[in-house]
Order: structure tokens, then C-alpha cells, then sequence
């Protein structure tokens, strides 16, 4: 895994492990909770940089101190449900990168001319909970496991840069490149490819 230290609460540091090919963080107990505005921001960095090259998330995880196998977990924030796996010994939790954003409110449904949009530029997604592919054209849930199509809040973003300096809202990139386009993207992937210039600068 990679390491990503980054400011904490109360002015202490915080360093959180990344795996990037499987799109998921391994918090220690409480760390994503000590996360502060700038450090949230430098996390989305990271999350956008590998967008596009998302390797299949493990089918069975480890924990990294005690070897003992990962338990899923369900949980929720306010109206939102996510899901991540834990370690029974509470050596920590490993939390794939979309359900981090749900569990940070950074997730919400698309509007109906949103909806429109996305199914005349694109049609056919992949799911960000199971991966299974969604065609927008005849569904707005996945059919594998329940999840409803989900976008990222760009403006729940936003109230986090410094300034406020406003994020782009287009849903995708100006052109999907071909690795896209060979597999269905997830809707919060293409967000984030949107905003990675928007982060560079901001950082």
C-alpha cells in the first residue's frame, strides 16, 4: 500500500494507507474521522488520479496487522448506506473509495435532466457498489445489488476548497479515452477524472 500523510485534527499528522489498484483506504481505528477540510481535499486528489485504471477490488481481504480475514460491514450516514470491511480484533477497516465518499456525503443521485444528459453521452455504466454494468436507458439501480446510479456532489466539494473556488460540473470528460470506453465507467470515476485539474490547482 501506499502512504499518504497528511493534517489531522488538532493539529496532529495523519498518515493513511491507500491500495490505488483496488481503490480502497485502510483506516486505523478513528483516523477518518481526524481528516480536516485541506487533508479530505488531498485524499479526492489521490481518488482522481487513478480513476480511469480501477483494478477489480480483492474477493477476500486481510487485514494488514493480524492477517485475520475482513468482515463486511454495513453502515450509514444520515439517509446514505455504505459498506466497508473491518477487522474483528478493531485493528482497523479497509474502505473502498466510493464508499468513503458516501460515507462523507459526497454522493447523491443525479437530477432528471442530469439523468437525460448521461444517457445521451454515454448510456451504458458500471456500478460503483458491484461493478455489474447499468444501462441507463432502461434502469437507475443496479439489477446485481440494489445500488441507485450516484454521482459526485460537486457542491458539497466545493465548500471545502479554499476560497471556495467552484469545481467544473459537467458529469463527464470532454472525450472518454479508449480505456473508458473498453469498459463501462462508474459515474463517480468520471467525476473525479472532471475535477482532477480543479484539484491541482487548488492544493
Amino acid at each position: 500500500m501506499a502512504q499518504l500523510t497528511v493534517d489531522g485534527l488538532l493539529g496532529r499528522e495523519v498518515v493513511i494507507d491507500a491500495c490505488r489498484s483496488c481503490r480502497a483506504f485502510w483506516f486505523d481505528p478513528h483516523e477518518d474521522l481526524q481528516l480536516t477540510p485541506a487533508s479530505t481535499i488531498q485524499l479526492f486528489k489521490m481518488m482522481a488520479e487513478g480513476a480511469s485504471s480501477a483494478a477489480p477490488f480483492p474477493t477476500i481481504s486481510r487485514c494488514p496487522v493480524c492477517e485475520t480475514r475482513l468482515l463486511l460491514t454495513h453502515d450509514r450516514q444520515r439517509n446514505t448506506p455504505f459498506v466497508y470491511w473491518r477487522c474483528d480484533q478493531e485493528h482497523g477497516r479497509f474502505t473502498p473509495f466510493v464508499e468513503f465518499l458516501k460515507q462523507k456525503d459526497f454522493v447523491r443521485a443525479p437530477t432528471p435532466q442530469q439523468l437525460a444528459e448521461l444517457r445521451r453521452t454515454i448510456r451504458v455504466i458500471r456500478c460503483g457498489g458491484c461493478g455489474a454494468p447499468i444501462d441507463l436507458l432502461h434502469a437507475v439501480v443496479c439489477g446485481h445489488c440494489g445500488a441507485a446510479v450516484s454521482i459526485l456532489d460537486v457542491k458539497q466539494l466545493g465548500e471545502l476548497a479554499p476560497n471556495k473556488i467552484p469545481p467544473p460540473h459537467q458529469l463527464t470528460p470532454p472525450r472518454l479515452g479508449p480505456a473508458l470506453n473498453d469498459k463501462p465507467p462508474t459515474l463517480i470515476d468520471l467525476g473525479l477524472e472532471v475535477i482532477l485539474g480543479w484539484l491541482g490547482e487548488i492544493i
